[in-house]
């Protein structure tokens, strides 16, 4: 199988569960530990506070527990992610296309540059054993 047909797709962590957008200020609620965006979160109490006291819990669309909006805090890693994600997807698309090329002949010419010395060597050393490699355990 050829890993080129291996897809680089936007990690649904990124996806805000109430608004439905890539999060750009991610908060965690300590209540149920799920991350949304800030911004969607204040709308949120916004409208809760707007609709009054007796318009129930906000329940989380992850696991459908009561989400305590007033109980926030930043998600720095996450947004740091989400902010190199465009990087991290270009490195992931190069390193297909170098796999595309190397399979179709394309690199075939191509060649690392060693030194005489380290050539001597490389040559003079006997392959290593293959490590064996355990089978995984099926799941019970």
């Amino acid at each position: 199988a050829c890993a080129a047909a291996v897809e680089c797709p936007l990690p649904p962590q990124f996806i805000c569960p109430f608004s439905g957008c890539i999060m750009t200020h991610p908060v965690m609620s300590v209540s149920c530990g799920h991350h949304f965006e800030s911004a969607a979160v204040n709308h949120l109490i916004a409208a809760k506070e707007a609709a009054g006291p007796d318009s129930g819990p906000l329940l989380c669309p992850i696991d459908g527990s009561e989400v305590s909006l007033s109980c926030v805090i930043p998600a720095h890693e996450l947004q740091a992610v989400i902010q190199q994600w465009p990087h991290i997807r270009q490195y992931f698309e190069a390193q297909q296309e170098q796999l595309r090329e190397s399979e179709s002949g394309g690199l075939t010419n191509f060649q690392f540059p060693v030194t005489p010395s380290a050539a001597a060597s490389l040559a003079a050393t006997p392959a290593p054993a293959p490590v064996p490699v355990p089978k995984p355990k099926p799941l019970s």
